[in-house]
């Protein structure tokens, strides 16, 4: 049976002079490449997620990280934070998944306008439920449709441009959180995948 990569962290991967971070869930994979000099030796490490969110919420303005042979130490100005250092031998090629699921997709679009608002919407008509919407591409529309306890949401936005006809379902709050970083997407029937500047990729496998 087909099986999907989970790990609730965040891993960082070298690749030249770039640090490449990914997160997942299963249900979706965040990438964001990072121009910077990775010092030698430096190699793969997965940053439990309250660590990371540590990290971003008290030393917003960045850290300096120590990876030890049995714990992770990220210093930033007046605080320090420790972790255990979580086995990586094994771990999936995130970089290499992503990379993949782009070469697979046709070309990319601007997102349509009142994708945010028609998501809203769903969440509204979904009460207390979990709000999952169908989306589908046909012709030149992006097409978001969703029957809730509290209605149904019958949405057709209009792209810039036409892509093969495809169609999935996801969980609308998880398409909601990314719009705000990104401006273009790709679509097939497997995946969604939406890109913003510079270098953040988010993946979302139909349900």
């Amino acid at each position: 049976p087909a099986t999907r990569v989970e790990h609730h962290g965040v891993m960082l991967s070298p690749n030249k002079n770039t640090l490449e971070l990914h997160g997942t869930d299963s249900a979706t994979i965040a990438q964001a490449l990072v121009q910077v000099a990775v010092p030698a030796g430096f190699s793969q490490v997965v940053l439990p997620r309250d660590f990371a969110e540590q990290i971003v919420s008290q030393s917003p303005e960045g850290v300096k990280l120590y990876v030890l042979e049995d714990c992770l130490i990220a210093e930033g100005d007046g605080i320090t934070f420790y972790s255990n250092l979580l086995d990586v031998s094994g771990a999936d090629d995130m970089g290499a998944i992503v990379d993949r699921q782009i070469d697979d997709q046709p070309k990319r679009l601007s997102l349509p306008p009142g994708l945010d608002a028609a998501l809203s919407r769903a969440a509204i008509l979904a009460g207390k439920e979990e709000p999952v919407v169908s989306i589908s591409l046909k012709g030149g529309n992006f097409t978001v449709f969703g029957d809730y306890a509290l209605g149904t949401l019958d949405e057709s936005l209009k792209l810039e441009g036409k892509m093969p006809d495809a169609k999935l379902r996801i969980k609308a709050e998880l398409l909601k959180r990314v719009l705000p970083y990104v401006e273009h997407f790709s679509m097939n029937e497997s995946c969604l995948i939406l890109m913003g500047d510079p270098g953040f990729t988010y993946v979302m496998v139909s349900l």
